[in-house]
């Protein structure tokens, strides 16, 4: 647990291409983001999709990257986390704001939407299969992921690890939540 408790998910989001360096919106909705995960919180989910949405460049900003791959992740693995599913559809639903589409550029908007009902690109619906599978496909999956786009593979990997650490946490090693509120 100590190594979890050490684990700065927000700061391995950031990494992500210089992504929210400098700017402390996005890295306070980074954070919030995985509060928003470990506690099953769907304000913070909106809060944090509010302070990510269309921050970043290219077709799909990095921010709507992230929020996508938490979406997926959340859809694989909330049951896991013994959350409920009224719970889970709310904390999605919080990722998806009415605003979308202004906010953001269409292929971005229609993916996160996807992604908040499921639907995952291929190397990331692989890595989120609870099904066990030969090291191979992992580590083939983790390398197809990681070549998407200038930076959308690497975001979705460094959300989904961030996601799975903070999911693993035992509640009182979450000091993002009293930096947060």
């Amino acid at each position: 647990a100590a190594a979890i408790a050490r684990f700065d998910g927000a700061r391995t989001l950031a990494a992500i291409g210089g992504f929210a360096a400098g700017d402390e919106d996005a890295r306070r909705g980074l954070r919030l983001l995985l509060t928003a995960a470990a506690t099953m919180d769907a304000g913070a989910a909106a809060e944090a999709a509010a302070l990510l949405i269309g921050r970043g460049t290219g077709l799909t900003p990095v921010g709507d990257d992230v929020l996508a791959a938490a979406a997926l992740t959340m859809n694989a693995l909330s049951d896991a986390a013994g959350y409920g599913s009224i719970e889970t559809s709310e904390w999605l639903a919080a990722l998806v704001p009415t605003e979308l589409e202004r906010r953001t550029t269409p292929i971005s908007a229609t993916l996160l939407r996807l992604a908040s009902e499921g639907d995952a690109i291929g190397p990331a619906g692989t890595l989120l299969d609870p099904r066990p599978m030969p090291s191979a496909v992992l580590a083939g999956a983790v390398k197809r992921l990681a070549g998407l786009g200038h930076s959308t593979g690497v975001a979705y990997l460094n959300t989904i690890r961030a996601l799975l650490m903070a999911l693993a946490a035992p509640p009182a090693s979450h000091p993002e939540k009293e930096q947060v509120e």
